[in-house]
């Protein structure tokens, strides 16, 4: 029988509450995400954690997960609180990233375009805006009842 990476339980970057959930080598880190062991402080004492979310200790290097994006300095400036496809980095992946940013809140930039946040109003807000628009039959029934 052969035995690929994550062989026995989850693979590094999945969560985890205890070291046991995890496929050895790997530990469960501070973020509750398997990852080497030896890297573990390593990664985390880095700017590029605090920062961008390379927080992951996996195969030598230090990756963003899930959880270090959504603990970023850029999610909470930028609204970057999404993980890329690959472990690559952090994104912009939606307009709820956008809305909990300091960008949204200070600056306006609420709405996800192209991987940035930007200025206007996120799309799950605009049908409310639309509701007047559907009361407009009102004014019909005040000529109609001045009609008679």
């Amino acid at each position: 029988m052969f035995c690929f990476a994550g062989c026995g339980g989850p693979s590094p970057g999945s969560p985890c509450e205890t070291n046991e959930e995890c496929s050895e080598p790997f530990a469960c880190g501070p973020l509750k995400t398997c990852e080497e062991p030896r890297m573990i402080d390593g990664c985390r004492m880095t700017e590029k954690c605090q920062e961008f979310g390379y927080c992951l200790a996996h195969e030598g290097h230090c990756r963003a997960s899930e959880a270090s994006c959504r603990a970023s300095l850029r999610c909470q400036m930028a609204g970057y609180c999404s993980l890329q496809k690959g472990r690559i980095g952090c994104m912009v992946a939606s307009d709820d990233d956008c809305k909990e940013s300091d960008a949204c809140k200070v600056g306006g930039k609420c709405v996800q375009h192209n991987g940035r946040c930007i200025r206007g109003e996120p799309a799950a807000e605009e049908p409310a805006a639309e509701e007047p628009a559907a009361e407009e039959p009102a004014p019909a029934e005040e000529g109609a009842a001045k009609e008679p």
